[in-house]
């Protein structure tokens, strides 16, 4: 029997669609290693163990998009020995059941990845900071409109999570002449001390701050972190930025911190339910800025995480520890 990848991924998915493109070489690597590949594309929240049980077996490796992998599917996966997240976040997969089964699991830790987020979050800090989005839409009405808009120099700028990304966007942020503070029970004082960052405790963070970016990793002590109380302890009229998960925030709750004025604005790129529905009542908000969780897709980014991920397959199959291996190394 020949080893099989089944991609779940749909940036990838929709690479071999389009004929592979910045992405062939990811597939050339697959290739060398004698790998056949099956693609199933569908929504994150569309799939169903169903789906797999024809597949799974004879199936070695899944390089995964953000669908829910747990003890259902993989008691369908025999064969099973990786599965390479196709991003950063892993929190729709079950690690330590994956571990059990004699699984892997890995995600991307690649540059590109990183600097993707950590530019986005960048991107609409400014874009509320300046109105920009508003100031388009006024113009597409024939509205010509100036505002008082703020700048980021000088502002005390908080990173909650000082992982990869918040590391890369504490460097982007150091050209602003800001000041910078973060929290994270893990940071690298080495790392933020050289990056002209100051871990502070969470309270401080969120007092002093008039930017918050959350960049932290959604794990079952960090859901709903951002609530109503949180939201009350930031500095009025901060701006929140969350480029992590929606798991993280509480939405009723940051609706009513928008609406209350006690925050001037925020910038979305991730929801507690996605897609978020069109009905959601921040969508109405003229202070939010908000997208559909493109934070990690780019170009360079999908490149970088294909190969990547071509690579951790490849050596998790052939016995060889995978790069970035998120599990204990099963026995």
């Amino acid at each position: 029997m020949g080893k099989r990848v089944l991609i779940t991924s749909g940036p990838l998915a929709r690479a071999v669609e389009a004929g592979a493109g910045g992405m062939g070489e990811a597939f050339a690597i697959l290739d060398a290693a004698g790998f056949e590949w099956i693609i199933m594309n569908k929504p994150d929240s569309e799939y169903r163990p169903e789906d797999f049980a024809g597949i799974m077996p004879g199936t070695q490796a899944v390089i995964a998009g953000g669908e829910p992998w747990g003890e259902e599917l993989f008691r369908l996966s025999p064969d099973l020995r990786i599965i390479a997240r196709f991003g950063a976040g892993y929190d729709a997969i079950d690690l330590a059941k994956a571990g059990e089964y004699g699984i892997m699991v890995t995600n991307a830790g690649v540059f590109e990845l990183s600097n993707g987020v950590a530019e986005l979050a960048v991107a609409m800090a400014i874009s509320v900071y300046r109105e920009l989005a508003n100031g388009c839409e006024e113009l597409r009405r024939g509205i010509w409109k100036g505002r008082n808009s703020r700048q980021l120099l000088g502002k005390t700028l908080g990173i909650i999570g000082f992982g990869r990304i918040g590391q890369r966007l504490a460097e982007l942020l150091g050209g602003f002449r800001a000041r910078l503070i973060c929290h994270d029970p893990k940071a690298d004082r080495e790392r933020a001390a050289a990056l002209g960052v100051e871990p502070l405790d969470f309270e401080p963070v969120l007092a002093q701050a008039d930017i918050v970016f959350l960049c932290a990793p959604n794990l079952p002590e960090t859901r709903r972190l951002f609530n109503a109380a949180r939201f009350a302890e930031m500095k009025r009229g901060a701006v929140f930025i969350n480029v992590a998960r929606g798991a993280l925030v509480d939405e009723p709750a940051l609706l009513e911190a928008l609406k209350s004025g006690h925050l001037s604005g925020a910038g979305l790129d991730v929801w507690e339910t996605e897609p978020t529905p069109p009905g959601n009542p921040l969508l109405r908000l003229g202070n939010v800025l908000a997208l559909p969780h493109l934070a990690g897709e780019t170009e360079e980014g999908s490149i970088a995480i294909a190969k990547c991920c071509a690579r951790q397959v490849v050596d998790a199959v052939a016995g060889r520890r995978p790069q970035h291996l998120l599990n204990p190394r099963p026995a």
